[in-house]
């Protein structure tokens, strides 16, 4: 069973990515007025292969989406809120 790293995410407002420094999926989003997209641009090869051996890696490829949007529109609302 493979882990969803809860939490381990690297925030690059910069970039408009977000990385999870256990597997090291990258989730890049992408500006379509009036919202922000977030859509995996990486997973490591070994990570794919883990992920073909078990049964709910659909849920395991979404959880990590919400992850990282969660924790990437946190940190961009928030430096937003500090620039204005």
């Amino acid at each position: 069973m493979i882990n969803n790293a809860a939490r381990n995410w690297l925030v690059d407002l910069n970039n408009l990515t977000c990385r999870n420094t256990e597997n090291h999926i990258v989730v890049v989003f992408e500006k379509k007025w009036p919202a922000l997209i977030g859509k995996i641009k990486y997973i490591p090869i070994d990570l794919v292969e883990k992920l073909t051996r078990i049964p709910d890696k659909e849920d395991f490829i979404r959880k990590s989406i919400i992850e990282a949007d969660e924790v990437f529109y946190r940190a961009y609302f928030n430096n937003e809120r500090k620039r204005k």
